[in-house]
């Protein structure tokens, strides 16, 4: 995780504010972005939620996928 918040600003400049979180006494890590929503939302509502969350997935891939390509190397 230390080498992506190296990596913090260059990440967000791409994706937008994000939520960078370790938890205490754990190895566990989350970066994470988020949008309001319930299950119970209209369909219209819901529909604009799972559009936004594909979105965000194909750019989360874009943005980190060299970063954790060069953390994976040797």
């Amino acid at each position: 995780m230390k080498r992506l918040l190296q990596r913090r600003e260059n990440i967000e400049s791409a994706l937008g504010p994000l939520d960078w979180e370790q938890e205490k006494d754990t190895r566990r890590r989350r970066i994470e972005i988020t949008t309001p929503g319930s299950i119970d939302d209209d369909d219209h509502t819901l529909t604009e939620i799972r559009d936004w969350m594909v979105d965000n997935l194909l750019n989360f891939k874009r943005v980190f996928d060299p970063y954790l390509k060069e953390l994976a190397l040797p």
